[in-house]
């Protein structure tokens, strides 16, 4: 999942850079960031600039590859063109809590895919991150339970999350032997397109 969302974001970073790495400049990154916009997704859409979260998790994927290509020699140490790269300001929503028959039609317009992402943050609690990790293997209806290893955690200890009722029935149709819950890298952009669709409704 990291690797494929590393891909996307340095895809469009690759199609804006095209020359040798040692030559960008942090005011050109700068520039790069501030001018990223969404992609439409129909001919109608109008490209709306990204928010600060998502351009920092842009800064945050060019980083990586700085530093990366700095440890392979491809760029002499200390050059610190990211250190000039200021990190955008993050509006911080307000956590909400959904009711019943919010959640309902939440379920009732997400697309199948999505199911088992949103009915285990709903009814298991798990972190965004963690469900991201999870492989179907640790999700153990029989049992009754979730094991979050510590490696997936974000508390680097392992725990168990117990499968109430209703979730054992969401998940019934959607389980497989392994693989990940989540085939989604940027879970973020799904909720949205989501949240646009149920809006759309109302």
């Amino acid at each position: 999942v990291y690797l494929k969302d590393l891909k996307g974001r340095l895809g469009r970073f690759k199609q804006k850079f095209t020359g040798k790495i040692s030559l960008v400049t942090g005011a050109e990154i700068e520039d790069f960031l501030r001018g990223l916009k969404s992609k439409p997704r129909s001919e109608n859409e109008v490209p709306k600039a990204l928010s600060g979260k998502s351009r920092n998790n842009y800064r945050r994927a060019i980083g990586t590859m700085f530093n990366f290509a700095e440890a392979r020699g491809f760029l002499p140490r200390g050059l610190g063109e990211m250190d000039s790269v200021g990190m955008a300001k993050e509006d911080e929503g307000e956590i909400e809590i959904f009711r019943p028959d919010e959640l309902a039609l939440i379920l009732e317009n997400a697309e199948p895919a999505l199911i088992p992402f949103l009915t285990i943050g709903a009814f298991a609690g798990l972190r965004h991150a963690e469900i991201l990790r999870l492989d179907w293997s640790d999700v153990r209806l029989e049992d009754g339970f979730i094991e979050i290893k510590a490696s997936k955690a974000k508390t680097a200890s392992r725990r168990l999350v117990p499968i109430q009722d209703n979730l054992k029935r969401w998940l019934a149709s959607h389980r497989k032997k392994n693989g990940q819950v989540c085939k989604y890298a940027n879970m973020t952009k799904q909720l949205l397109w989501l949240a646009e669709a149920i809006n759309e409704k109302l």
